[in-house]
């Protein structure tokens, strides 16, 4: 699922939890109109209506993946200065946090996915970097970087070869 269609989920389920509030006598229509304008601004809508508050890190992280969206969509896929703030404004327990899901989510997917398919992306994400690579410059690249960047696989040369010749 793309962090788009995620976003777009989340941002209608809180939604209806302001319809809900609204129905319920928490806020006015108006409010919650108001509130579920913009997904930045939902969160704080609820938590205004509730008296209760979301946990810091995990909004941090909702937003930053919030800001990662709208600049894949509106910026060229470049960080913009928004999300660069953002993540300058992570605290540690934010970034300890993102650290350890992105951890989890690796170690998951490194069993789950044939080797076949890790060595595919590394020729991929190598030819995107530096497309006229052939011959051994790009077995010597392609070796460097699953050491860096893919180092928990322990890819071999035969499997790099081989993504070579199928890519």
């Amino acid at each position: 699922m793309s962090v788009p269609y995620a976003l777009a989920l989340h941002e209608d389920f809180l939604k209806t939890c302001l319809d809900l509030l609204a129905r319920g006598g928490r806020c006015t229509k108006s409010q919650a109109d108001r509130a579920k304008a913009r997904l930045a601004t939902q969160h704080a809508g609820i938590e205004e209506a509730t008296g209760g508050t979301f946990v810091p890190d995990l909004l941090a992280q909702l937003d930053t993946l919030r800001l990662m969206r709208n600049c894949m969509i509106h910026d060229g896929s470049r960080a913009n200065q928004a999300l660069i703030d953002k993540i300058a404004s992570w605290t540690a327990s934010t970034e300890a946090a993102w650290v350890k899901v992105t951890k989890q989510a690796n170690c998951l997917l490194q069993s789950a996915l044939p080797r076949e398919l890790w060595a595919d992306l590394v020729l991929e994400d190598l030819r995107n970097a530096e497309p006229d690579l052939e011959g051994e410059s790009l077995l010597r690249k392609a070796r460097g970087l699953a050491r860096f960047h893919y180092g928990s696989i322990r890819l071999n040369d035969d499997e790099l070869s081989a993504a070579i010749v199928r890519l």
